[in-house]
């Protein structure tokens, strides 16, 4: 296959920090590569790169052919379009701003797409996208003849589209052959094996150090003697065997500092114990008892005079994962908004306290250090919500930065962790899965399958609903309905 981009010795850097450096990447021409990595890794930054919004502070970029490039937000509609592309993406015939976040981001696609490009770069094309459409891009990218580089965090979109990863960690690029399912194999294979020798390299250590312990109590005793000796008269027929004890002395030490040697070679690496699973008790006063603390009988949901839901019943059960799906505008994020506000359709538990989070709630003013922060506004203890950080990716550094320094995706997780801390016995979760990384999403997995009370979510993600959900509903046609 023809080589379509080379990276040679590529750097990137922030304010003296770097962001990239890659001595060699190539991609060849019908390749499709998914780009994987923690939030602010440095993939948006690779594919404005390639994309020619971003020039290299050092490195040569050769590009063969046209990359067209859909940034992960924003856009603005063009004057060009192409209505067989809006219609098969069902983007409504009205203007751009009055579209929907899901909408717009179809409509971008279309415009993208509709040019039938030689190569596509496509930053998180997923985003607020509901099932159909994520339908329709994975069957458009399977069959597309040309290259296509794309960053996301959706595994089952990946696994459906690409044949090759690109890990971007600590400023490096990894490639790993094959799709995302196949990428997480292969890092598990070699976490076992690095495991393994860990737990080789522990044995040695402790053997190791009870070997110096024992040569160097058997040195110390020795040395005791020979003082002892001086003390006395040594005769000339003694003189011979203690010089003879001096030099095994010596050799001992000899081996004591070769033991020494290796015990540095080993370094001060830790056999790392498996992540703690964290748990989120529910205070006494918040122990619900009725069995179904969410019932709607007739309710009607509307967006100004559009009609939504039109008088649906339900009975949404204690303690279960509630997941809500359907089309982009088909009222989702209404419903939930509507069972916070409440009405008089909806029946709600009186001891129901709602904690919540939003597809937008990531903007954060506080000026406080983020521990500091969040231990604020929760009972749980500074250990226990340290620990909650270290599982959403924050280091300790981060941990003492002002909440209002930190990046977009660090405060998507800030106020995920929010949510999850809030004294509450039903936690609603609307689009958690945008704009957060692949290892926050699965820490995110882990609370929810800990946390004690009901939750109801809304996600486009397939594989994140599969893993969580208990109990699965549809909206269809102004209708709410349990799937299977």
């Amino acid at each position: 296959m023809p080589l379509v981009l080379e990276m040679k010795n590529v750097r990137v850097s922030f304010k003296d920090q770097d962001i990239l450096e890659m001595e060699h990447l190539t991609v060849y021409e019908g390749e499709k590569i998914g780009i994987i990595g923690a939030n602010g890794q440095g993939k948006s930054t690779l594919l404005q790169l390639i994309a020619e919004r971003l020039k290299p502070d050092y490195g040569k970029i050769e590009r063969h052919i046209d990359f067209e490039y859909l940034r992960q937000i924003g856009g603005e509609a063009g004057d060009d379009l192409d209505y067989e592309w809006l219609s098969r993406m069902q983007v409504p015939a009205q203007d751009y701003e009055n579209l929907s976040g899901g909408q717009q981001r179809k409509f971008m696609l279309s415009q993208v797409l509709a040019h039938y490009p030689q190569a596509l770069l496509l930053d998180e094309p997923t985003t607020h996208l509901d099932k159909e459409s994520i339908a329709e891009l994975i069957k458009e990218i399977q069959y597309y003849y040309g290259t296509v580089l794309i960053v996301s965090h959706d595994r089952s979109f990946l696994n459906a589209t690409v044949q090759k990863i690109w890990e971007v960690a600590e400023g490096q690029v990894t490639v790993y052959n094959g799709n995302y399912q196949s990428y997480v194999e292969e890092k598990e294979k070699a976490k076992r094996e690095t495991t393994r020798y860990n737990e080789k390299l522990a044995k040695e250590k402790v053997l190791l150090e009870r070997a110096i312990a024992t040569k160097e109590a058997k040195i110390a005793k020795q040395a005791d003697n020979v003082a002892k000796n001086l003390k006395r008269a040594i005769k000339p027929d003694r003189y011979s065997a203690t010089k003879s004890k001096d030099s095994v002395q010596k050799a001992a030490q000899r081996q004591v500092k070769a033991m020494h040697t290796r015990l540095d070679k080993l370094g001060d690496f830790e056999n790392r114990e498996e992540e703690r699973e964290l748990r989120f008790p529910l205070p006494q006063s918040l122990v619900l008892h009725n069995k179904f603390p969410i019932m709607a009988d007739a309710l009607t949901v509307k967006a100004g005079d559009e009609i939504l839901l039109d008088k649906v019943n339900f009975q949404f059960p204690l303690g279960k994962v509630i997941a809500l799906s359907g089309p982009n505008g088909s009222g989702k994020s209404s419903l939930l908004r509507k069972i916070i506000a409440g009405d008089e359709h909806l029946t709600l538990s009186p001891k129901l306290k709602i904690a919540s989070y939003g597809q937008l709630d990531y903007e954060l003013h506080s000026e406080l250090p983020l521990l500091q922060y969040l231990t604020g506004q929760s009972d749980y203890d500074e250990s226990f919500i340290r620990s909650l950080l270290v599982q959403l990716g924050f280091n300790h550094s981060q941990m003492r930065t002002a909440v209002n320094k930190l990046s977009g995706g660090q405060a998507t997780k800030v106020v995920l962790a929010q949510s999850f801390i809030q004294p509450a016995n039903l936690l609603i979760l609307d689009e958690p899965t945008n704009f957060i990384d692949l290892e926050t999403i699965e820490a995110l997995e882990k609370f929810i399958k800990s946390y004690p009370g009901t939750i109801i979510l809304t996600s486009h993600d397939k594989a994140f609903v599969e893993k969580v959900a208990d109990v699965h509903y549809e909206i269809s046609e102004k209708k709410l309905r349990q799937v299977d």
